[in-house]
Formats: structure tokens, C-alpha cells, sequence
């Protein structure tokens, strides 16, 4: 799985306690932009080898195993994630879009790209110049210079918001190349951690109104 590479925040903690008001505030007048997996180098690639006539039969065949698990799991992790918020997050509208479209550079291009509920993209779902926070599957730069992969919520342009208002234990989640035979164990994990998430930012918006 090759997450979007997510930048750290290098603000002090008065300055991170300033933006996640800000950010709060904005989120549940707002949009949560949840970004699902595609994986489509990893796809194109499976299916030019699958359609090159060059290629051996026990080529083709490997070619179209691996592209056929990539997208079970891909599938299965999407489901999981959207089943999850529908089921519990009442923070903020949601929307939902394919990796391979969003557009950080020109997020007007995003509003033809939401998926409806047969997971088709209508161009009616679109949110406009609304406020928007992102999550998704992403590698987080560590400061030893490696990369880990975890689930987070960002601004548009893949900037890590405050802990404060971050998911919780977002680095401890779980791998996209985890055992998808563990489908009970996996579906409540999601729910519980989207669920944790949603009382998180709740606990927060009720801090921030009453010092307001």
C-alpha cells in the first residue's frame, strides 16, 4: 500500500491549540473528505502485462491473480471505512473519493469526482468552496527519516492537523496487507476506531464552545 505522504505539523503547541480551533470549527460547519484506495499504478500495471502478447501464460495468470487480491483487499478496506462512518460519524457531512482523483492543487476538480452510494461518481455531490478536512491511508515522515504507514486526517494539501483533534491511535490501525480472513475482527476495529474519532471531536467542539 503507497500512501499519500502527509507533512508534520512544526507549530508550538499555542500555535497548534489556535489552528485546531480554527480547524474544529471549520469541520462541523464542513466537509470530512474521506480518500478510498484505488491503486491504479499497481492495477495498470497488472493489466498490461495481462494484455501483452508477449507475455507467457504463466505470466498472464500471475498478473491476473495479484490484480484480482489487490483489489479484494482494496475493496474490503473501502467498504469497511465507508460502512464505518455512515454507521457512526454525525461530526460533519461526509464525502467520499477515489485517491486517484482527488486534487490537492485544485480542489474544485474533486466536486466531479464524489461517489454515491453505488460508488459512482455524481458531479451532484459536489460541495462547492465548503470547508474541508481530509482522511485517509497515508505514510507519515518520521524524524528518523523513515516513512510509517497510518491512518490520518489532514488539510487539503496533506498537512497533519493537531493531535488534539487528530484520530486517535491513528499509527497503531491497520495495515491495508492485513489478513482480510479476519473480516469480523477487521469490520469492528473500523467501527471502533471511527467511533472513537467522533467522540474525540465532539468532547472537543463542547470544550471550545464553552470557552468561547
Amino acid at each position: 500500500m503507497n500512501g499519500q505522504i502527509v507533512q508534520k505539523l512544526t507549530l508550538n503547541k499555542k500555535e497548534q491549540k489556535i489552528l485546531a480551533d480554527k480547524l474544529i470549527h471549520q469541520q462541523k460547519g464542513g466537509i470530512l473528505l474521506v480518500r478510498l484506495n484505488f491503486h491504479e499504478k499497481q492495477i495498470d500495471y497488472f493489466n498490461s502485462v495481462i494484455e501483452d502478447q508477449n507475455q507467457s501464460e504463466k505470466d498472464k495468470s500471475w498478473a491476473t491473480k495479484s490484480r484480482n487480491e489487490i483489489i479484494e483487499r482494496r475493496d474490503t478496506f473501502n467498504t469497511f471505512i465507508r460502512n464505518a462512518f455512515d454507521s457512526v460519524y454525525t461530526f460533519s457531512k461526509v464525502r467520499y473519493i477515489f485517491d486517484k482523483d482527488y486534487s490537492a492543487k485544485d480542489p474544485g476538480k474533486n466536486n466531479g469526482h464524489f461517489l454515491n452510494d453505488q460508488w459512482q461518481k455524481d458531479p451532484s455531490l459536489n460541495i462547492g468552496n465548503q470547508d474541508f478536512l481530509v482522511l485517509s491511508y497515508t505514510n507519515l515522515n518520521m524524524s528518523s527519516g523513515q516513512s510509517k504507514e497510518n491512518f490520518r486526517v489532514t488539510t487539503p494539501d496533506f498537512t497533519d492537523v493537531p493531535g488534539s483533534i487528530q484520530i486517535p491511535g491513528s499509527g497503531v490501525l491497520f495495515n491495508i496487507k492485513s489478513d482480510i480472513r479476519n473480516i469480523p475482527q477487521f469490520r469492528k476495529a473500523m467501527i471502533k476506531k471511527i467511533l472513537s474519532y467522533q467522540e474525540k471531536l465532539d468532547e472537543y467542539i463542547s470544550k471550545t464552545s464553552i470557552e468561547d
